[in-house]
């Protein structure tokens, strides 16, 4: 139950920043699109 939880605080500390990146990637995606294609 603890390790549960523990991963659960790991894993949304990580979502977060993930989300935060994904948010750049898909700008940084839709700039290189708009330029290339």
């Amino acid at each position: 139950m603890e390790i549960g939880v523990i991963n659960a605080n790991k894993y949304m500390k990580v979502s977060i920043k993930d989300a935060h990146n994904a948010i750049i990637l898909r700008k940084l995606k839709k700039w290189i699109n708009d330029r290339v294609f």
